[in-house]
């Protein structure tokens, strides 16, 4: 038995691996498996208490077990089940897909707004004012500052 820690991953429990031989398990699917275990011994005990065979018991169930070995061991592209869901409802539920066509020129949408703008014709209008002083208002002016 080994066990195993990335150098790059901080050493915590779930990140542990143990190797045996052909197989190697991390400490977490170890407690899945563990727990599982437990439920499927205790449903196990329950039905043979209550009168069902054996035999029959343990065929009732096998499927729960086989499924609880399924996730505690479902590894795709380096996705656990959890992660692996998540992701399957975002790709197919919450994204939204991106048609994409072929021979086809895409228009910027910088350069439309480019050629709008030159292709208006902007009215302007130029108004020339001339610079008079109005020789009354000076007047008042001095008036005004001289009285006071």
């Amino acid at each position: 038995m080994k066990i195993f820690i990335p150098r790059n991953v901080s050493k915590w429990i779930f990140n542990m691996s143990i190797q045996v031989w052909p197989v190697t398990i991390s400490i977490f699917q170890l407690i899945i498996l563990a727990i599982w275990l437990g439920i499927w011994l205790w449903m196990f005990n329950t039905l043979y208490r209550n009168g069902v065979a054996r035999w029959m018991a343990f065929l009732l169930i096998i499927p729960i077990f086989l499924i609880f070995i399924a996730i505690a061991f479902f590894k795709y592209s380096e996705l656990t089940l959890l992660p692996f869901i998540a992701k399957m409802i975002q790709t197919y539920f919450l994204d939204v897909t991106q048609k994409f066509q072929l021979n086809w020129k895409k228009i910027d949408p910088v350069s439309v707004a480019l050629a709008k703008t030159r292709k208006t014709d902007h009215d302007i209008v130029i108004i020339h004012k001339k610079n008079t002083i109005d020789h009354e208002k000076i007047k008042k002016l001095d008036r005004i500052l001289s009285s006071s």
